[in-house]
């Protein structure tokens, strides 16, 4: 699957969560769609960097932009608020990939789980 499309099933979703574990955050937004970040996250929270004090900032807004910089990163802007995650291989410190993009089947609808790994 494309990063267009990973765009098009983030963009315009309301983040619902955000929670922020000892090596990966996950970001959930409506219908269950999650992306899990592995590697350390950067960007700004209003006016202050990304940290486990900051990050729920992003709960409650919508997505207006999600960017893949191939080789480089993948950030959701929201606003004020930019989280991103580094994808370069130095970065991958649990294993192949550094963000994973989730979105459930909905089988009584036909439509399949998807998954976009980076």
């Amino acid at each position: 699957m494309s990063n267009e499309e990973a765009r098009d099933e983030v963009v315009g979703r309301k983040v619902t969560a955000v929670t922020y574990y000892e090596d990966f955050i996950e970001v959930h937004f409506e219908d269950d769609v999650v992306l899990t970040g592995y590697t350390k996250p950067f960007g700004m929270m209003g006016c202050a960097g990304v940290g486990e004090n900051t990050v729920h900032f992003i709960v409650g807004k919508r997505v207006e932009y999600f960017e893949v910089v191939p080789n480089e990163y993948i950030a959701i802007d929201s606003g004020e608020n930019r989280l991103a995650f580094p994808i370069d291989e130095d970065s991958k410190i649990h294993g192949p990939e550094a963000v994973r993009l989730y979105k459930p089947a909905h089988y009584e609808l036909g439509l399949p789980a998807k998954h976009w790994i980076w």
